[in-house]
């Protein structure tokens, strides 16, 4: 799983995964807040995640996809929703 990280000014970008150009995202946080995620899933299986400022969002992902496992876009997308919370009771 490919993974790779850059700090650019106040911003910390990390990606996991190979994002695809043909893929629409499930944004999680909001640009304008600065701190947010785009998950991008093949079918129903998560595929690659771009966060900035969203450190969190990608620790999670990463074991997510080395399980195989993934909760549906919708709770993604809720940014009511703890996603390491999720984690932990799945």
């Amino acid at each position: 799983m490919q993974q790779s990280r850059s700090d650019q000014y106040n911003l910390n970008i990390q990606v996991l995964g190979i994002p695809l150009n043909d893929v629409e995202g499930i944004q999680r946080g909001s640009v304008e807040s600065g701190q947010f995620s785009v998950f991008q899933f093949s079918g129903e299986r998560l595929h690659s995640v771009i966060s900035v400022n969203a450190p969190r969002d990608i620790k999670v992902a990463k074991r997510w996809l080395k399980q195989g496992t993934c909760p549906s876009p919708d709770v993604i997308a809720d940014p009511s929703v703890r996603l390491d919370k999720l984690e932990r009771a799945a």
